[in-house]
């Protein structure tokens, strides 16, 4: 028996890939958001990779324990 992917294969592995990302995305955003200067995310808080990379936001977690 052969394994041939048809079109229904085709789209449900694009449609699960995409969903995907729509479920990763906020979480990858979160992660650079806490890692970015405040001015970077005002500018642009749609950014998963961070622009101005700083610790500050867990230096400040840390003092406040």
């Amino acid at each position: 028996m052969k394994n041939k992917m048809n079109l229904f294969d085709y789209l449900n592995y694009i449609f699960l890939f995409l969903l995907a990302v729509v479920m990763l995305y906020p979480f990858a955003n979160i992660i650079a958001v806490s890692f970015s200067s405040y001015q970077a995310f005002v500018d642009n808080p749609l950014r998963v990779i961070p622009k101005e990379f700083t610790i500050e936001a867990y230096k400040q977690i840390m003092q406040n324990k």
